[in-house]
């Protein structure tokens, strides 16, 4: 009777297996985000894979030990008000967009679930610091190649895609720049990486990405008063919130006063690009569609360009979930968002989660003008589930 590998060939021990893990996800990232670029909605099937491993963490974790850690649990019943109101109004008028839109809702959100299982210690992170930074020089290698052109795009759909994805991939270059000893290789790679991504953001002209950019540094800055109290950390939340939804509304309303022009200039003057870039030509035909049916919407496959003269999406993931479940459904998208943020308090204490929740908080100014952490550009945007993840694990470990 032979014994199993008595070849010399050994199963990878559990640590090993977590790397090779590691090292996968790392690798699908570029892949999921590309294929769904250059390729359309069949290369969302990568996009799809990569998500629906996080849930499959999930699923596996549940089955061994029989439990769910509570932070996810509150997570998920919170989600639940949301993801039915999509589900509802997708079995009302089932059609293959409503579908597709509730489906990424909840891959995207079993993602994170997934990430925030794994104990994501240095060691772990250590090969996504390599992916992630290999991708962030890569990027300025081609933009100099091209003979650094001014907007940037990497074969991406839009130099704003190109903006936020390189953002992102900065996260965990990040950590380990403020985690290692200064002066030591690592250190300085780190810096390296991370100056890569400012290089990209520049080229990228992505203005509602360098808000975000100043979201991470603004609150990183002022974490220790944000983490002083419980009040001043969901103040944050609350403050984050409400400027972006005022944003959205100074923007509708600038191009009828002089200010808004005067703005105009300014933005031109500074970055080479309008302020006004097509947004106020059709948000106000938006809103004033939610207005007619303000509290559930349209459904969830509805979508910006029927409702406005224009062929353009909403380009506000607030305005788009207005427009598809109403006020009601964006109501519980933000107390979704606000349960997660609260789930981060136990580790205010945690380098990672003070990174981390720089990137969540800038995330929401940056939906203010976008749409990616669901629907149009998740394919781009999924890194923020990933790094909320992060940031889950981290806290919970600090609790535990």
């Amino acid at each position: 009777m032979t014994r199993p590998f008595a070849g010399g060939i050994r199963p990878l021990s559990g640590p090993n297996q977590q790397l090779v893990a590691i090292t996968l996800l790392g690798l699908m990232v570029p892949i999921a985000t590309y294929s769904r670029e250059l390729l359309g909605e069949p290369g969302s099937v990568a996009l799809g894979a990569l998500l629906f491993g996080g849930i499959m963490a999930l699923i596996a974790r549940s089955s061994d030990r029989r439990s769910i850690p509570y932070s996810l649990l509150v997570i998920a019943a919170t989600a639940l008000p949301l993801v039915s109101v999509y589900a509802v109004s997708t079995l009302v008028d089932p059609g293959l967009q409503a579908v597709s839109n509730l489906s990424q809702l909840v891959l995207a959100l079993g993602f994170m679930a997934g990430v925030s299982l794994v104990p994501w210690s240095r060691a772990a992170l250590r090969p996504l610091f390599w992916i992630f930074g290999s991708l962030l020089v890569i990027f300025v290698a081609w933009w100099l190649a091209s003979g650094a052109d001014r907007i940037f795009r990497a074969a991406m759909g839009h130099p704003n895609a190109l903006g936020l994805f390189a953002l992102l991939l900065t996260f965990v270059p990040l950590l380990f720049l403020f985690d290692s000893p200064r002066w030591r290789f690592t250190w300085a790679l780190a810096g390296v990486f991370v100056a890569c991504g400012v290089l990209i953001l520049y080229a990228s002209t992505s203005r509602s990405t360098w808000l975000a950019a100043a979201g991470v540094i603004a609150v990183y800055l002022v974490w220790p008063i944000i983490a002083r109290s419980r009040l001043l950390f969901h103040l944050a939340y609350l403050v984050t919130v409400t400027g972006a939804l005022v944003v959205t509304w100074f923007y509708l309303i600038a191009p009828q006063h002089d200010w808004g022009w005067r703005l105009q200039e300014l933005t031109v003057d500074l970055t080479g690009k309008n302020l006004f870039s097509g947004r106020q030509l059709f948000w106000g035909e938006l809103v004033e569609a939610i207005r007619l049916q303000p509290w559930f919407g349209y459904g969830a496959s509805a979508r910006a360009e029927t409702f406005t003269s224009f062929s353009w999406s909403a380009h506000s993931l607030y305005l788009q979930v207005t427009l598809q479940v109403g006020l009601v459904g964006l109501g519980l998208l933000l107390f979704l968002l606000w349960v997660i943020w609260a789930r981060l308090w136990p580790g205010r204490h945690s380098l990672t989660v003070r990174v981390a929740a720089g990137y969540f908080l800038g995330m929401l100014v940056h939906q203010a003008f976008e749409v990616s952490l669901i629907q149009n550009n998740l394919g781009n945007g999924f890194l923020f589930w990933f790094i909320t993840g992060v940031a889950l694990a981290a806290a919970r470990r600090r609790v535990t």
